[in-house]
């Protein structure tokens, strides 16, 4: 996949590319993107709906909580799209949220960009979720905000280091929420593709020129 100008996500304001070697997808590919009308929509409205949850929230607390579910569902549809079977262990307690974003890391499909935003949400989710002293974001110790900040100027080409942490929270989230929903798209042309005829005739030839 030869990298193409306007690879960018969310019309040049998010960045999401890696090198060539570090993932299967390592930037958008546009033909992807040119899907049935139904299907572009069904994303959009899966985005909506997720971000939907965080309207009206003001408390700190259920705000992240909010933030890690949405994220962490969008993980899980990445998951489900390229691996038909997932659901056969998505329900297993001892699947954490952070091994699943790894298990998706690690199967190199995505930039590594989008999955290690989610890890300094996920860590300051857990500030709250284990110590009831922490009430709001302002409670939290800096090092989290630090971690997600360095992420956020990983991935946003207009990184604005002086929003609050509130924002900065949902910012990431509502970010990596739509590589999520964009690269599940890959991965769901991906699968089908490895299902087909043209893939092994294509697979064998390969082999063929490569090892013989």
């Amino acid at each position: 996949m030869v990298k193409q100008d306007g690879g960018r996500l969310d019309g040049g304001t998010l960045d999401f590319d890696c090198a060539p070697e570090d993932a299967v997808f390592f930037t958008v590919v546009h033909p992807v993107m040119i899907r049935s009308i139904e299907q572009v929509k069904n994303v959009i409205d899966s985005y909506a709906q997720a971000i939907d949850h965080l309207k009206g929230i003001k408390d700190d607390r259920a705000i992240i909580l909010v933030c890690a579910l949405v994220l962490e569902n969008g993980v899980e549809a990445c998951l489900q799209a390229f691996a038909p079977k997932y659901h056969q262990i998505a329900a297993d307690r001892d699947l954490t949220f952070s091994m699943k974003a790894n298990f998706l890391k690690v199967l190199s499909l995505v930039p590594p960009k989008l999955i290690d935003a989610i890890s300094p949400i996920r860590k300051i989710r857990n500030e709250f979720a284990h110590k009831l002293h922490i009430k709001s974001f302002d409670d939290v110790e800096a090092k989290y905000f630090q971690g997600l900040d360095t992420q956020r100027q990983r991935i946003f080409t207009k990184f604005d280091p002086n929003i609050g942490r509130r924002e900065a929270v949902i910012e990431t989230t509502r970010a990596v929420l739509m590589g999520l929903q964009v690269f599940r798209l890959h991965l769901d042309v991906l699968q089908r593709f490895l299902r087909t005829a043209d893939f092994r005739n294509f697979f064998a030839a390969f082999c063929k020129a490569t090892y013989e």
